[in-house]
């Protein structure tokens, strides 16, 4: 069912396979919606959709936050990550119990630790306290970790913190 303020011609299918995207016309389509499930998929199908059609509005999925800069140098020209949309979510929720303090330059990030291997207190030291360590992704898991746990190259963590903090960290 369409949204009533839809005035497009909505059709669903892979968009990885040609005769979909012949079938959609892609080559005058205004907007493509990429949401497959797998982040190689999603980049193929925006790569194939650019290469047919230059000026479309591309909207594409990012399972993964690593595949963000990705689709976007594929040709996407907004991307979604259910995880970044989720941990904001999960952040003001925290704010609103009262579990973290209402800074407004504070984010919520998914981050893969690229660094020296390190444990989670030593790294908190060595920052003075900037940022906090939410959560450990293990697995597709979101695992609560000690101070003693180390992060070594790809570990992926979900940290609080200013995004200046963030960034020159990670």
């Amino acid at each position: 069912q369409r949204p009533l303020y839809f005035k497009g011609k909505l059709i669903v299918g892979d968009a990885t396979k040609p005769h979909v995207l012949q079938e959609i016309n892609i080559d005058k389509a205004s907007t493509l919606i990429v949401t497959i499930n797998h982040d190689s998929l999603n980049i193929f199908s925006v790569l194939a959709t650019r290469q047919i059609n230059s000026e479309i509005n591309i909207m594409a999925r990012a399972v993964h936050v690593d595949a963000i800069e990705r689709l976007h140098q594929a040709g996407a020209n907004h991307v979604l990550s259910e995880s970044i949309l989720g941990f904001q979510l999960l952040q003001i929720a925290m704010v609103e119990m009262g579990v973290l303090p209402k800074l407004p330059d504070h984010v919520v990030r998914e981050i893969t630790w690229n660094g020296e291997p390190v444990t989670i207190r030593e790294l908190t030291k060595q920052n003075a306290g900037k940022f906090k360590v939410i959560c450990v992704i293990e697995d597709k898991n979101a695992v609560e970790p000690s101070s003693n746990y180390s992060l070594t190259e790809g570990t992926r963590l979900v940290v609080l913190g200013s995004s200046e903090h963030i960034d020159h960290l990670f």
